[in-house]
This record gives C-alpha cells, structure tokens and sequence, in this order.
C-alpha cells in the first residue's frame, strides 16, 4: 500500500481514485486496488457521480455493453457486495426503484474534486485570488497519477475516459490562461506542454503554449510548435490553422525578436452556478441532452430546448447537465438567466446580456461596441473560435436564443423555457424536451435523498411509507412541491410526515403550505403566477374558469361555453393556455391556482359561466347516448347539430367510460350550484346508466339527481331517475324498494297510465324472486296496445325465465317462440348493445327450456356482436353461457375455447355473473362449478 496526496485541511478525505489505476482509499489514508476489473468498472460509474441514481440497467451497458453475462444482475449484486467491503456497507445505497447510488462525504473521489477545481479557480479569479486560482489547478491537475482508469474495461469506462481526457485538457488551459494573466509564461507553457505534444490538434492549448513560448522569448521554440501544429492539422484533418493560431502566427512575424502579448485576457469563464447537491431521476432526459450536445464538435451550434411548468427543475437539469458536459467544452460554460416568468424583476432582453458576455470572455467595457447589433456581430465573432456551452435559463421566446445562439461547430446552446418554442424546432433543428412530473417511485426517492441528509429525519420515508406515498400524490410528483415539503419535515418543529400530509389534503390551503415564507423562489403559488400574469385577457379569464370545473374538462368547446364565444376563438385561447402548460392535461396544482384566482371574478360572471358549460354536457351526454341508443333521446330534447366529440356508436361507449367520473363531478357541481343539470344530466345518460356496473357506481349522484328534480318541480326527470335508483336496489337485493320506486316513476310520468310500466315493474319483481307477480305484471304489459315491440322484447323474455323458475317449462317456451320473430322483426332498429343483449337473452331463455342448439345460433351472434363493439362484459357472460350448452351439446373443445374467452375478459363481468348466480340459482343450472373456473384461471378466487 501506498499513502495518498494529503486532502486539503477541512475537506473530507478523497475515497476512491480514478485518475490512473482506480484505488480505494481507507481512512488511514492509505490506497487499495479496487478489486478485480469489472469491479473496478462498477466503481467507477459510481464514483464518477456520487450522488447519481445508477438504474441496474444502465450499470449492466456500462459494464458489459452488448455483452452481458447470463446472469447479470447477480454479477452485479457481487460487484457491489466487494466495493461496500471496501468503502463501508452504507456506501453503497440499494435504492427502492432498484438503482445504486455512491453516498459518500466531500467529492468523493479524485474525478469530482477535479471537476470542482475549475469552478473553485473561476470562483477565486472572480474574488481577485488568481495566484490561489492557479494554485487550485495545479494541485487538481497533479491528482493524475497516469490515464484515467488504467486497464479498466467497458464502454462506460471508455466513455470516461474520453471525458477525463478532456477535462485534463480543460484543466490545463485554464491553468495556463491564468499563469500568462499573471505574468509568469514559463509556467504557463509548462502547464500546457505536455498536451500539445501529446495531441497537436487541440488548438486551443496550441495557442496558449505559443503564446506563452513567444511571451517568455522564446520565439523560436514558438515559431516551431507553430509550425508543428499547422503540419498535424494539414495531414490528419486537411485544414489549416484556425482564426487564433494565424493571427498569432501573424504577430510572431510582425514583433520579430520581441515578446508577443496575449491579444485578450485568458481566464475561461465557467459561470454555471453549483449543481442541486440532490438530484433524482431525468436520466433519460440527461442522456438526450448529453447525445445531442455532447457531439457538438460535428454539429453546427447543437441546440436542446428544456420545456415545463415552473417548479419541475428545468434549471436544475440544465445545470447538471452543463457540469456533465464541462469537460467538453474547454473554452468555458456561460448562463444567462432572462427571467422571463420573474414579475418580481423586469424580463431581459439578448441587448441586456450580451455585454455581460463579451465581458466574460475577455472584453473590457469600454472596449465593446455601442449598438447591440454591433455587439451581438462581436459575440459571434468572438464564440466562433471557441467551443463552448451556454445555457439560457427561463428565456421568453425564440428570438432571444437566435440573438446568442453560437452557430460554429464545437459549441452548443442549452435552453429552458416554460414556453412552446416551436419555431426553433422547427427552423433552427432544435431538440425538445419536455417535462413532467415525478413518478411516485421518483418522488419518494427524492423525499428519501432530502430527508435522509438529516440524522434527525433519517429514515423518515422509510418509517412511513405510506405518509411518504401521499404526500408525493399531493403534491402531483412536482420537485418543487416535494422540496418544500420536504423542508417542512425539517424545520426546527419537526411535524411528521404525517402531519404535512394531513395539512395537504385540505385543497382549500394546500398552496398556502407549499411555500417557504419570504422566499418567492419556493413559493408554488408565486411560481404558477407567474406563469398565469403572462397569459392575455381571455386566456387569463379561462384559467380562472376552468379552475371552477372539474380538472380534466378543458377543451375547446368547454372554454367556447365558459367565455361565451365562437369555437375559433376558444381554440386559440386553449392554445395560449397550453403554451404555457396551463392546459391539456392540467396538473392539479396548477388547478387549484386557477380556482383561487378564480375569486377574483364577479359572482354573476362565474355563475352564469359554469351554467353555460352544465347545458353544454347535458347537450353532449344526450348527443353521445343517442350514438348508441338512437330511439332514446330524451322526450323534451329538441333535434340540431350534435355536440357529441364523437363520431359513432364504439367512440360513444369509450367516451362515456373515459368520462364516468368527470360527469359525476359535474351532477355534483350543479347540485351546489342548485342548477337543474343536476338531475338533466343523469336523465339525459339514463340508458347508459342502466347498465348495472355503472348505475351502481352512480348512486350518490343518482340522488343528487332525485332530490334537484324534486326541488325544481320536474316530474318528467324524477321519473327517468327512480328507474335508475331502482336498478341499484335490485343489485343490492332492495327488491321491494326497487319496485316501489318503479311504481311511483311510474305515476308520476303517466299518472291514471302507469300501467305503461307495468313491464318494468315486472322486471323488478321477478328479480326479486316474486315469479307469480312478475308473470301477471309482464303479461299485461306485452298485451297492451300501446306497448312497443321493442319492450315487448325484453319484456318476453324476463316472462319467460320467470316462467321457468316457476317450473313452467311449457309456458317459458311459449315465451322463447314469441320472442324470435319479434326480436329478428326489431332487431334493424335497435342500438348496437340492445342487439347483443337481444340476442344474448334469446339465447339464454332457447338454454334454459331444452333447446341447446337454437341457444348456440344465438349466442353466437350475440359473442360477434359483443366482440365487434368492445362490450367486454357481454363477451363474458355470453362466452359463458357458450362454454355450458357447448358442454351441454358435448363438444368440450369448444367450451374450452369458450371458457379461455370468458377468463380474458374475466374483470368485466365474472362478479355480476357470480351476483346473478347466488339470486337466480334456478336459472343457472350447472354455471357455478363454470365460473369457479374462470375465477380461478383469471385469479379472481370466489
């Protein structure tokens, strides 16, 4: 063992070594070999970034590239098993999403302190100490032992390396830039020496050591690494000497014996500001970032555009992925925060930053040009020789980036931007990306690396799991919110986990908690306004608006009613919306912004806004029923252009199912606002709502519905709503309640001709098991004159099976033989679904008399009809009943085939059929021991 160079007093000691063989450091100082090379290989991924979240994928392509042993995980496993023998079990951190990370105290190893170095020199540069500067670098650059992971294998170590090489470089040009500022070009042209003979082609220490040479008298020695740098270039790439070398070259020959000065100062300017000490997820976007600038030596001026909501840390990637890119771009990293969406500062403009610049790389004040053309002309001139990165922070629009955007190969312009800058994508070969909220397994592993920095919270995450999940829900997965929220764990009052989540449900305060006081930069409901101040009158109007409505109702239509204008107009205003990420999906603290603001508008304006959007949806849920139920429009509904968003019936059925809950929430603001879309509204879904699995669901906004059409008077209503809370309690196996409330639906749509529903009622009762009732009730209905052949149908057949649970075999079949030419006469005319459930039904009573193989004719086209229009739960029950008459018939392999169906779609359907099966055993003779089966195939145990 050896012992290591000494850390600096105060700093904690570096732990591993990568700059030359890689080395473990213990903590008497002394180094170690990392173990064996693959090992040395996961070290140094690690290591490279401590603090970096390593997926075990990515750890598995950097290791092994397309190689990877048959069982790389374990591999892995063992790897990382010898490295916390090494440097301690807690070094090595197994993380909940499955990843690695390296936690260790200081830089952690000699590639981070060296990174470090250039930033601490610009620092102390900056603060007038360049004869410390140089110090700073040279001590970094003295950490290189040999080439950077000597015999380590891999393509990430390749990668590395490459990297490493160029941060040397970097290092070594900033040292001899500051060594010839402060006079002393013999060290300067040591500095760089070793790198121009090592490569002729970095053209950038190229000129440094000639100048340094030349500066020191040595112009012989000057002219002759001039020339061999200009032979490099010539043979290798075919080009000359770039701008710097040959207006060099030019004042060698014109000072003749004399020293040549350096034309400008030369310290490189790295103003990125340090990056988050935590920083989780954004891998992915990391790695576009890194592919597109990172290759900016053959691009012309590669440009990545960052866009989001404010709070996602659109600044926060960009700066660690300037620092990941540092090494690339030797001639410096320069930020201009605009701040565009900061109304507590006025936004600048490209004139405002561009002296900044130009006084960055070396030009004096007094020296620039006066007119902003003339200096931006100066700038590109100027970033032309060089390769180097800017980053834009918060830019407000497109003409801003073309103002500074360097346009030469070797340099790149990352920006961010809550803006849609479509026009450089489009014109100026952007890339874009955008951001979005955390997954919950991102969001717990930030809460998890803020938290555990503080022994007294360590482990808070862990402890509650389940608080932790919560609060990440609460605050949508945005970084910003889970900070501050973060921090509240951590203030000197130390509430639990718990505690803040309890704060946060109240969505009537939660903003109020997601802030840090006196602190706008940690305010959500600061950073979102600023976002809303930007937004014209109308936009402005509609966020406000819409943040009334249920969260997920901004479209173009919603905000034409809510504004009460033209369609045309409301779709630029969502596009003004969506520009600025207020719109299409709405975040949920974006929406509970938008309802705060939303007291700023008169009463009468909000009320008569959301009463315009409450017709709208009772138009378009009638509009969209009729799509699938053409004959059931509702009787007071007039005929115009329909409102649906949809086209046809299948599109109908996905839009009422994408927007059960939506609708719901509307039944209850309505309800609030004592608005008669209250109970309009589920009328006008009535026929969708009969379907059992969804009225169910229904029954709080069911009675929302009842009791608005009781307050507004509306007979016709109330009674297109008791069916429906009729229907619940036949699931809940109210039987009598359900026919009770038949009967009064009745009386109050018909009065003196309630009998007209005497079918339905007879429905109700053969449901609940009174058979001898259900027979007298539906045979009167299916006699009467005024009785359509459509109900006729359906009221044929519950006659029918009732008849068979009374053990009247004869009549039943009777029923069934009714039942088959009124059924093919009004099949043409019924909705898709009457049509399956038709047939379905025809097939079930032709089962259950004795007639098996007219059951199967049925059936079958029932199963077409059900698969055709995506109607999962019929698919179900009708594979189902197949599966028995198939086995009935005595084909197995096809009730096989049957069953395999049913248990696709088991989800849909398999608790109705159980829920039939326990009421009606009698009529599902031989379906239990089936849909046992199903239920065990689909693990959805009885």
């Amino acid at each position: 063992m050896r012992a290591t160079q000494p850390s600096p007093p105060g700093e904690p000691p570096v732990r591993v070594r990568l700059l030359g063989a890689v080395e473990v450091v213990g903590v008497d100082g002394r180094s170690v070999p990392a173990g064996p090379p693959l090992q040395q290989a996961v070290l140094a991924c690690l290591a490279g970034e401590p603090g970096r979240v390593w997926s075990s994928a990515q750890l598995v392509d950097a290791v092994w590239g397309e190689q990877p042993p048959a069982r790389p995980e374990a591999s892995l496993s063992t790897y990382v098993w010898g490295l916390r023998r090494l440097l301690g079990a807690d070094a090595i951190v197994r993380t909940s999403t499955g990843g690695y990370v390296l936690q260790v105290d200081g830089p952690g190893s000699d590639v981070v302190a060296a990174r470090d170095a250039g930033q601490e020199a610009s620092r102390l540069v900056s603060t007038g100490e360049p004869e410390r500067a140089a110090e700073v670098l040279a001590a970094a650059l003295g950490a290189w032992r040999a080439e950077a992971l000597l015999t380590v294998p891999g393509p990430g170590a390749d990668l590395q390396r490459t990297g490493l090489h160029a941060l040397r470089v970097s290092l070594s040009e900033q040292l001899a830039g500051l060594l010839l500022a402060l006079q002393r070009p013999e060290d300067a042209a040591a500095a760089v020496q070793d790198v121009v003979h090592a490569d002729p082609l970095q053209e950038r220490a190229g000129e440094l050591l000639v100048t340094a040479l030349a500066s020191a008298g040595r112009r012989s020695q000057a002219l002759a690494e001039l020339q061999r740098i200009r032979t490099a270039l010539r043979d290798d790439l075919g080009i000359d000497l770039g701008p710097g070398l040959r207006r060099l070259a030019t004042r060698l020959v014109a000072a003749g014996a004399g020293p040549v000065a350096p034309a400008t100062p030369s310290v490189v300017p790295r103003q990125l500001p340090p990056a988050s000490e935590v920083f989780v997820g954004r891998a992915e976007e990391l790695r576009q970032i890194e592919a597109r600038l990172g290759e900016a030596s053959g691009q012309q001026g590669a440009l990545v555009v960052v866009r989001g909501s404010g709070g996602l840390g659109k600044s926060a990637l960009a700066v660690r992925a300037g620092h990941r890119l540092a090494e690339r771009f030797p001639d410096g990293q320069l930020r201009v925060a605009f701040r565009a969406f900061d109304h507590s500062a006025r936004t600048r403009t490209a004139g405002d930053v561009v002296p900044g610049l130009l006084s960055s790389l070396g030009v004096p004040a007094d020296e620039q040009p006066s007119g902003v053309d003339d200096r931006s002309a100066l700038l590109r001139s100027l970033l032309a020789e060089r390769r180097v990165l800017i980053v834009l922070d918060d830019v407000p629009d497109a003409d801003s980036v073309r103002a500074l955007r360097p346009a030469s190969p070797g340099s790149a312009t990352l920006v961010t931007t809550r803006r849609v800058l479509s026009g450089l994508v489009a014109l100026d070969g952007a890339r874009e990306l955008v951001l979005e909220p955390f997954e919950e397994g991102e969001g717990l592993e930030l809460l998890r690396r803020v938290l555990d920095r503080d022994d007294g919270a360590e482990g808070a995450v862990a402890a509650d799991g389940e608080a932790a999940a919560q609060l990440v829900e609460l605050c949508g997965g945005w970084p910003l919110a889970l900070r501050i929220a973060a921090a509240q764990v951590l203030a000197p009052h130390r509430p639990s986990l718990s505690e803040v989540v309890r704060q946060l449900r109240d969505e009537r305060t939660r903003l109020a908690h997601l802030a840090i006081p006196d602190d706008p930069l940690v305010d959500v409901r600061a950073v979102l306004g600023w976002s809303v101040r930007a937004l014209g009158a109308d936009a402005g109007r509609a966020h406000r608006l819409l943040g009334l409505l249920p969260v997920d109702c901004a479209t173009a239509q919603v905000v034409a009613a809510a504004l009460d204008v033209g369609q045309d107009r409301a779709a630029d205003v969502l596009d003004e919306l969506a520009s600025h990420h207020l719109a299409a999906p709405v975040h949920d603290l974006v929406h509970l912004h938008a309802a705060e603001l939303a007291v700023d508008l008169p009463d009468a304006d909000r009320r008569a806004a959301l009463c315009r959007v409450l017709d709208l949806y009772v138009a378009v849920a009638a509009d969209t029923v009729h799509l699938i139920y053409p004959s059931m429009r509702a009787p007071d509904a007039e005929a115009g252009p329909s409102t649906a968003a949809v086209a046809d019936a299948t599109g109908a059925a996905r839009w009422l199912d994408e927007h059960d809950d939506l609708l719901q929430r509307l039944v209850a603001l309505a309800a609030d606002l004592d608005h008669p879309a209250a109970h309009a509204l589920p009328a006008a879904l009535r026929r969708h709502l009969y379907q059992p699995s969804v009225a169910r669901a229904w029954e709080q906004s069911l009675l929302l519905a009842e009791q608005s059409a009781r307050r507004h008077g509306d007979r016709l209503a109330e009674s297109l709503v008791l069916p429906l809370l009729a229907s619940v309690a036949r699931q809940e196996r109210r039987h009598d309640d359900a026919v009770e409330l038949l009967r009064h639906a009745a009386r109050l749509r018909y009065g003196d001709r309630w009998y007209l529903e005497r079918g339905l009622i007879g429905g109700a009762l053969f449901e609940g098991g009174r058979y001898r009732e259900a027979v007298a009730e539906l045979t009167a209905a299916i006699e009467h004159p005024e009785t359509t052949d459509v109900l006729r149908v359906d009221y044929t057949l519950h006659l029918g099976l009732a008849s068979t649970a009374l053990g009247e075999t004869e009549a039943a079949a009777a029923a069934a033989e009714r039942m088959l030419p009124l059924l093919d006469r009004v099949e043409p005319d019924l909705a898709p679904r009457w049509r399956v459930e038709g047939r379905w039904g025809l097939g079930s009573l032709l089962r259950v008399v004795g007639r098996p193989e007219q059951a199967r004719t049925h059936l079958v086209a029932a199963l077409a009809g059900s698969r055709r229009f995506g109607f999962d739960d019929a698919t179900g029950e009708t594979s189902t009943e197949l599966a028995v008459v198939e086995h009935q018939l005595g084909d197995d392999d096809a009730a096989e085939r049957h069953l395999q169906q049913a248990v696709l779609v088991a989800p849909s359907f398999l608790a109705a059929a159980r829920s039939n099966l326990a009421q009606r055993a009698v009529l599902y003779e031989g379906f239990g021991p089936v849909l046992d089966e199903i239920g065990r195939r689909a693990g959805q145990g009885s």
